[in-house]
């Protein structure tokens, strides 16, 4: 008996250790390939010379900035790193990604088709991390400093230096992830695994093998994906997924049709160890999808990513999985999502304890339109025009649910901890279709999680954190009509409070204001379904706010102010105090509270700065005196009658 509660103490320790993990980001790249040439002509017209050895410098370079500029900790590129399967263009990759090092950022890639047998040496020099997480530890003579190759159109000739200039070296190697699991067989090097916080990365490829097969690797995989963290996430990358819908091969055969028995153990390899996502590339435009194995048992997401490269393909239509699956299996096995092209993009994915959110930017192209099977890129194309063009993600144990166009958002609910999270109205109105005019399907989510599980900064919260993501296509969302309760009282009820929504940089505001249209109004009272877009309020009998919203994020109640620090908010009615005395005092573990008279009731909650609740205090102020000694920077939110504050105050011993 003892050692059964011992062990089950171990697991709840593991669970914990996964949810408080700390918060990180990671970025996704496709394909990054040069110019091809065509008879006499290339077709990466830029004449900028931003794609040296047939490696697009120019793209690679934007993106780089784009990784460090949202501060991800290391970069995952699903493969294609170069047109040329020939090491000069690993190695002109390899190169450019010494930015990324400089500024203490991981990268992690995979060998495509392009990489042919002939890079395999260059790509284990090139890429020594893939073998242990060790980064910037790039062997001095694979930098190039010149050009080798040029095709003679629109290239710069051989020996001219690379254009853009690529970063120099800077700083020590330095290690990413815990827990590596490279292959120990002629895998090693190109198929990897590792851990960081409480996600698992699991990045393979199959050309290693003939004929593309990648049935023997199955068993490492499993293996691989079986070192999740308990209660963490998971995310498989390869260049090729199970089909793609320009080409039908991918890791098992030539179409979907090959080898059914591989494909279904690798779906219930990923489906058991909840893999959020398997990423691939290959295909050169966004696609989001759902994919079944054969009986239609079970499924796994798949996100195919966006093209960084001079080609952009065009889906094939029947879709690929209805000329090889249905023949085959009877059905399709396929549901799509989203997608979009002609774009260059990227991925930012954002790994908060139990919650995933996957943003997704891209930069629009001109193309080419010489060829009806593919269009080409005629210049590099600036980054700084780069958009967010679509967020989703999931929070572990939230509710989904397939939503196809006319279907209700009505029957998600979720409840943690006191808090329950509804969508009161909204349905799927996108009209948006697939490639082949099938209609798109929402995976739509609704979760709650812990607010004591994340870094809340400066703004308590009177509720736990709700989500809800999958409902937004092009940027737009249905609206909705969404209602929160909240467990941990609310002590300002007018229009500074209500359901708040956390915005890019992380600050809460009201939800309504990120809305697109509709007229902000503030109701005391309950929902009511004639209640327009930009209505919000609070029902106190039943502890209860609601909004009309047409936005996608994370909610929670509360109050929003401007700055934390320094506030005192006035309820209806109340006079708030004097600027001059509006600042919470602490001298050593007294508390002195800006409320005039003596023996005044204060009630004050206090939060150190990652939002977890340390202490309430009830007692008469304007000096209440700390029963447990604290140090340190905290968040107080207090109230005395009609007045109160949140604010950050030092407290010293």
């Amino acid at each position: 008996m003892k050692t059964k509660v011992i062990l089950f103490l171990l697991f709840l320790l593991l669970q914990v250790e996964a949810l408080f993990a700390k918060r990180f980001k990671f970025g996704i790249m496709g394909d990054t390939q040069g110019s091809w040439i065509s008879g006499d002509e290339s077709y990466w017209k830029a004449g900028d010379s931003l794609c040296p050895n047939m490696v697009p410098a120019g793209v690679i370079d934007q993106v780089h900035d784009e990784m460090i500029k949202h501060d991800v900790k290391f970069v995952l590129h699903a493969g294609d790193i170069g047109e040329l399967g020939e090491p000069y263009s690993v190695y002109t990759h390899a190169t450019y990604v010494q930015k990324l090092y400089n500024h203490g950022i991981g990268f992690f890639p995979v060998r495509g088709n392009h990489e042919s047998a002939a890079t395999l040496a260059a790509f284990k020099k090139a890429f020594p991390q893939t073998q242990n997480g060790i980064n910037n530890a790039t062997p001095e003579d694979v930098f190039v400093k010149k050009t080798t190759f040029s095709d003679g159109y629109s290239w710069p000739e051989v020996g001219m230096s690379l254009n853009p200039t690529p970063a120099a070296p800077q700083g020590e190697p330095f290690q990413v992830g815990t827990d590596w699991m490279p292959h120990s067989g002629a895998g090693n090097g190109l198929v990897y695994a590792f851990t960081y916080e409480n996600a698992r990365f699991v990045l393979f490829e199959n050309f290693f093998y003939s004929n593309i097969r990648m049935g023997p690797l199955l068993p490492w995989i499993d293996e691989a994906l079986s070192k999740k963290p308990e209660g963490g996430h998971a995310f498989t990358l390869s260049h090729l997924s199970l089909w793609g819908e320009r080409r039908g091969w991918g890791l098992f055969g030539g179409t979907p049709a090959e080898d059914p028995a591989s494909q279904n153990q690798f779906v219930s390899i990923l489906s058991k160890h909840g893999v959020a996502f398997h990423i691939y590339g290959h295909e050169h435009f966004h696609y989001r999808s759902a994919i079944d194995n054969t009986d239609g048992s079970k499924f796994i997401f798949t996100l195919q990513t966006q093209s960084l490269s001079w080609k952009f393909n065009v889906a094939t239509v029947p879709a690929i999985a209805t000329q090889y699956n249905i023949p085959a299996y009877g059905k399709d096995r396929w549901m799509p999502i989203a997608w979009h092209r002609p774009a260059m993009g990227f991925y930012i994915v954002t790994v908060d304890g139990p919650q995933v959110v996957f943003d997704y930017y891209a930069v629009p192209v001109v193309l080419d339109q010489t060829s009806d099977e593919k269009k080409y890129i005629t210049g590099t194309p600036d980054f700084s025009k780069v958009e967010k063009y679509e967020s989703w993600g999931y929070v572990r144990g939230g509710a989904q649910g397939w939503c196809k166009p006319g279907d209700t958002y009505t029957n998600m609910t979720k409840s943690l901890q006191g808090t329950t999270f509804k969508i009161l109205s909204g349905s799927n109105t996108h009209t948006k279709k697939a490639h082949d005019g099938s209609k798109l399907t929402q995976m739509a989510f609704l979760g709650l999680r812990d607010t004591t599980l994340r870094a809340e900064g400066d703004t308590a919260m009177a509720s736990n954190i709700g989500v809800i993501g999958g409902m937004v296509q092009d940027m737009i969302a249905p609206t909705l009509g969404i209602s929160m309760t909240y467990p941990f009282g609310l002590d300002v009820v007018d229009s500074t409070s209500g359901i708040l929504i956390e915005t890019d940089s992380g600050k809460w505001v009201h939800a309504v204001d990120l809305n697109t249209g509709g007229e902000k109004k503030f109701v005391k009272g309950p929902w009511n379904s004639s209640y327009e877009l930009g209505t919000y309020g609070i029902d106190e009998a039943t502890s209860t706010a609601w909004a009309v919203v047409n936005v996608n994020g994370n909610f929670a109640v509360g109050t929003f102010k401007e700055e934390i620090k320094d506030t005192v908010v006035a309820a209806e009615g109340q006079k708030a105090m004097p600027p001059q005395v509006q600042r919470v005092v602490a001298q050593g573990n007294d508390l002195i509270f800006p409320v005039q008279g003596k023996d005044v009731p204060v009630r004050a909650e206090i939060f150190n700065l990652e939002g977890r609740l340390i202490n309430v205090v009830n007692g008469h102020g304007p000096v209440i005196r700390l029963q447990e000694k604290l140090s340190g920077m905290y968040v107080v939110r207090w109230h005395s009658g009609g007045v109160g504050g949140i604010q950050k105050v030092l407290i010293k011993k």
